[in-house]
């Protein structure tokens, strides 16, 4: 019995380590759904933006990216999210306000991606740090969410989607 078994055991291991080998070719059945998200996120959902931080235009950049397989295109858009930072607050027992609007801005807060050639996006948020230190602002007790919103919930990874901006002074 251990005769006839060993071998078609190992013939059998034999077909299931072949069926495991890369291919060069990729064929997906179902097409993998693209997920936009930052990319920042994944690392550190709470970014800290300072005066330093800023390039020569007074804007931080942050990373948009599309993962999937999908070929169609998406437009996602970027906005302020008190809902955001309301869940933050309750989960991180803090009480942070939204940055006022006077003190940044997006340079873009629309942008089309897919899968192929525009599948990162970068976004430029502006700071204005002289109105914060002319207005006196106390930073701390502020956090900028912003959030990508897309026109089907499924394409964003919600785990991801929003990056929390903290000033620095």
């Amino acid at each position: 019995m251990k005769r006839i078994f060993i071998p078609l055991f190992f013939t059998a291991f034999l077909g299931l380590l072949s069926g495991c080998t890369k291919s060069g070719n990729v064929v997906y059945e179902d097409e993998i759904a693209s997920k936009v998200y930052f990319v920042q996120a994944v690392t550190d959902p709470l970014q800290t933006v300072s005066a330093e931080s800023l390039d020569e235009s007074g804007a931080v950049t942050f990373c948009i990216y599309n993962a999937g397989n999908n070929s169609g295109s998406i437009t996602v858009g970027v906005v302020a999210d008190q809902d955001a930072l309301d869940i933050y607050n309750v989960e991180n027992g803090t009480s942070y306000r939204l940055l006022p609007e006077k003190y940044w801005s997006l340079e873009k807060d629309s942008f089309v991606m897919d899968t192929s050639e525009n599948y990162q996006a970068y976004m430029r948020l502006i700071v204005d740090f002289e109105a914060v230190r002319a207005d006196a602002l106390d930073v701390a007790g502020y956090l900028l969410p912003l959030s990508i919103e897309a026109p089907s919930l499924k394409d964003v990874n919600y785990d991801y989607m929003t990056l929390f901006i903290r000033l620095s002074l």
